[in-house]
């Protein structure tokens, strides 16, 4: 789990969340403290299941002082050129909070050093989380660059003949 408090970015398991203070934190959903954390906001009981579920659709909810966006990470499969694969993330936006959550570690590690380079002290909380979808979008869009050129490659290969449709 990673916190950027005041400048700075802690790793550390265990979380304090503080209501007065600016925010970003990345952990998992079954975060112990900050599911006690978000209980305490009274939220309904579908919100925690809906940032529980690893095949919740992509959306947008509003609870009032809790916004929640759900979005998939795109990420190729390591045996597979070509081939990707999906991983649900959840990012709750408060007055002064950003928490991203996802169930793989490694995911979380990797956004949240993304996301390190990028962040500013004086961000606020919206550009915050603008940073945090830019760095989903920034990888979505590698993986369509990816496609594109090989399938031009594939497309050149068929009209010089150097391959045959059927072969395709």
């Amino acid at each position: 789990m990673f916190i950027f408090e005041n400048g700075i970015a802690n790793r550390n398991e265990n979380i304090h969340i503080d209501n007065s203070e600016k925010q970003i934190i990345f952990t998992s959903p079954k975060n112990f403290t900050l599911t006690k954390w978000l209980k305490s906001k009274k939220l309904p009981e579908h919100f925690f299941e809906d940032i529980t579920n690893e095949d919740q659709s992509v959306g947008y909810d509003d609870w009032g002082d809790v916004k929640l966006i759900t979005i998939k990470h795109l990420f190729f499969q390591e045996d597979e050129f070509l081939l990707y694969d999906e991983e649900t993330i959840s990012i709750i936006k408060t007055e002064n909070k950003v928490i991203f959550l996802s169930d793989d570690r490694d995911v979380i590690i990797e956004i949240s050093k993304k996301f390190q380079k990028r962040y500013r002290i004086n961000d606020g909380i919206d550009l915050a989380l603008y940073k945090i979808i830019d760095i989903l979008v920034d990888n979505a869009m590698l993986m369509v660059d990816v496609i594109d050129e090989s399938l031009e490659n594939l497309e050149d290969d068929i009209l010089s003949g150097e391959i045959e449709e059927e072969e395709v």
